[in-house]
């Protein structure tokens, strides 16, 4: 797998992210235009957006997180907790 591969494409729809995803299976695609990160979208993100009223051939970028929460690895035992 590249990098390419997790990274949302500037202009994708909603039924191409979906398509990424299916894919890849990691259920999540980074929108990082130029190397620097600017949202996440999940199939959760993608599920609202379109029980939302929002089409399949809508753009992606309406269903990006754009203040997804992180934690650095060595944190990764307080997720569940933190959620």
């Amino acid at each position: 797998m590249k990098i390419d591969d997790i990274l949302l494409q500037e202009g994708a729809s909603v039924l191409d992210a979906m398509g990424q995803l299916d894919k890849t299976g990691l259920g999540v695609l980074f929108d990082a235009p130029e190397g620097k990160l600017q949202g996440v979208v999940t199939d959760g993100d993608l599920r609202r957006y379109i029980l939302a009223g929002g089409k399949l051939e809508g753009p992606a970028a309406d269903a990006v997180n754009r203040s997804p929460r992180s934690l650095p690895l060595e944190r990764r035992a307080e997720a569940r907790r933190l959620m």
